[in-house]
């Protein structure tokens, strides 16, 4: 059965920041808005993650996700889609970016400043690791991958 890991740390912010603002000319083409600490800049950032990081706000939305995160949601999910998640599905909690993003083949990463849905956003991330080969195979658009999120999570939600 699938199971979630979750991290955090400063070094992760730092590294989230930066590639956050080295994409912003793609988030700005797609019309999206993450969210990034007024001023910030390459240069600065190790200080902006110095002075914000609060270990105890990452730990607080770590438990409020376990506690109601519907572990069979695992198997709706694959049932629907036809595929298997991975035994693990690593979770990195974040205050800067987007709402939600995931790497395959297991990693997602939260904000729980961005979105006020953690579980919402959770389970979209999910379906994206579950369909991104059928994405890429499809050659589907950014707008058509989201809508595609969508109607998976219209169906199993």
């Amino acid at each position: 059965m699938t199971q979630l890991s979750f991290f955090y740390s400063k070094a992760f912010e730092i590294k989230r920041l930066r590639s956050t603002i080295l994409k912003m000319d793609w988030y700005q083409k797609n019309n999206y808005f993450p969210l990034i600490p007024e001023g910030v800049t390459i240069d600065n950032l190790n200080e902006i993650v110095n002075r914000d990081f609060n270990e105890e706000e990452y730990r607080f939305f770590k438990e409020q996700i376990l506690k109601e995160f519907d572990l069979g949601l695992f198997e709706k999910l694959e049932k629907q889609t036809g595929k298997k998640f991975p035994e693990e599905i690593i979770v990195y909690l974040t205050s800067y970016g987007m709402a939600g993003s995931y790497n395959l083949p297991n990693i997602i990463v939260l904000n729980f400043k961005k979105t006020k849905d953690l579980l919402n956003c959770l389970k979209h991330e999910l379906i994206h690791i579950l369909i991104e080969d059928e994405v890429q195979k499809r050659g589907l658009s950014q707008k058509e991958k989201e809508a595609w999120v969508k109607e998976l999570m219209d169906k199993v939600v």
